[in-house]
């Protein structure tokens, strides 16, 4: 159930993401925007994969030399701990996209350009 709604969450994360993309480069940007955005989401997978390596490799130093995720046992390994651990990391991702969403949203205002959905421009 969960990878089903991670797959919808994904879905519509990234067409919001590519919409997004093309409604707010510059013209000589927006056929090469998405595809630099695809690279961007490949990458980032590239960087998941090698920060569960290095949790885990970091993890090792207590708890008899075993890691977070070793082995195949889910009752042995302490998935837990690594959960919590991206839950502070997603909280931190989450302050900074709002320190930059709103400072985003005060730029449009003050140039005159006004939001999306935005009543003044009428």
């Amino acid at each position: 159930m969960q990878f089903f709604l991670l797959s919808i969450m994904d879905a519509a994360s990234f067409s919001g993401l590519i919409e997004f993309i093309k409604s707010e480069s510059s013209p000589e940007m927006k056929l090469v925007a998405p595809a630099a955005q695809s690279i961007v989401a490949g990458i980032a997978a590239w960087l998941a994969c090698a920060f569960i390596q290095l949790v885990n490799n970091a993890s090792r130093h207590g708890d008899g030399g075993r890691g977070w995720l070793d082995g195949a046992d889910f009752n042995r390994t302490r998935l837990d701990r690594f959960f919590l651990l991206l839950a502070a990391l997603e909280l931190v991702a989450l302050i900074n996209y709002a320190f930059w969403a709103r400072r985003y949203a005060k730029t449009q205002q003050s140039s005159g350009t006004g939001l999306v959905g935005d009543s003044s421009e009428n």
